[in-house]
């Protein structure tokens, strides 16, 4: 595990070092340069998420509150994680005001995606009341 992040910083690091030098030539291939060393890293993260979200899984499983829980927080997660990456994307290339949008329809979505559950939390308490 320590050697894949170990990877991971070094594939970054090398990424950045070659978008600053080839950013004095041609921006847009260190851009691509940019874009490339996300996705790759993105790829190696998503091997990891699945032996996370089968716990996740397994730990709502244990406690009987049903999977639509645990599913609605990893497309949370999900949407936070892309989010931020786009936005990340969008900062880099000096486009501000997209990058606002796409924080905006993150923070949207996931209120969007949060509505059954506060639902069921409303439902929960007017009940007790």
């Amino acid at each position: 595990m320590v050697e894949n992040i170990l990877m991971i910083i070094a594939l970054c690091i090398i990424a950045a070092i070659l978008g600053k030098v080839l950013e004095k030539y041609n921006k847009e291939q260190a851009l691509f340069v940019s874009i490339a060393a996300c996705t790759i890293v993105l790829m190696f993260i998503v091997l990891y998420l699945s032996p996370l979200i089968s716990m996740i899984n397994d730990l709502f499983a244990r406690t009987g509150t049903g999977e639509n829980y645990s599913q609605t927080i990893i497309k949370s997660l999900g949407i936070c994680y892309v989010t931020q990456l786009g936005f990340d994307i969008c900062k880099d290339c000096n486009e501000n005001a997209i990058a606002t949008v796409v924080e905006l329809s993150g923070k949207v979505t996931l209120i969007i995606l949060a509505i059954p559950l506060l639902e069921k939390l409303i439902f929960f308490l007017t009940s007790i009341i």
